[in-house]
Formats: C-alpha cells, sequence, structure tokens
C-alpha cells in the first residue's frame, strides 16, 4: 500500500461518525461500534482489501483476530488502530 492510500483512509476513518456509516451497509447497529467483531468479508469492506490478501496478513501475523470455530473475528478497535498505527509521510513518522 502507497503512504497517500493510507493516509487517504486514516483522514476518512478519523471524520466524525466515519465508521458508522461504512459499516451500516454491513448491518452493524450498534452504540459500542468499537467492540463489535467483523467478519472476515466485513473486515476486509473496512480496510479495502480483498479478502484475501486479509486472510494472507492474517496467516503471517500481521493482523490480530480471534477464532470462532473454523472462523476469523476481527475487532473493529484492532483495525481502526492497525491504520493508525501505519501512517506514513510527514505527519506519520
Amino acid at each position: 500500500m502507497t503512504s497517500g492510500f493510507m493516509k487517504n483512509l486514516k483522514n476518512y476513518y478519523n471524520k466524525e461518525g466515519a465508521v458508522e456509516r461504512y459499516l451500516q451497509p454491513c448491518s452493524l447497529k450498534s452504540s459500542a461500534t468499537e467492540d463489535r467483531f467483523l467478519s472476515t468479508h466485513e473486515a476486509a469492506r473496512y480496510l479495502g482489501l480483498p479478502s484475501q490478501s486479509l486472510l494472507n496478513m492474517t496467516s503471517n501475523g500481521k493482523i490480530k483476530h480471534h477464532k470462532l470455530g473454523r472462523r476469523n473475528r476481527y475487532l473493529l478497535s484492532d483495525l481502526k488502530q492497525l491504520l493508525l498505527a501505519n501512517q506514513r509521510g510527514p505527519e506519520g513518522d
């Protein structure tokens, strides 16, 4: 991913209510949005990645996840933290 891409994601998700607006089509309606678990498909949509890329990053240990049977679940707060931690450019490092 390019630094401009990550910067755009950070700016988009830092806007007030952006996470709730983005996740609304996923049928996640909760006041505690940060504590929600997302499926692989939902997490990939949130990160703007193909599902297979997310699965590869998960198996390589780059993304925190939880197992529910055979399925992976991702905490929204962990994904948001990942985006903010990978900021690059003049405002980042």
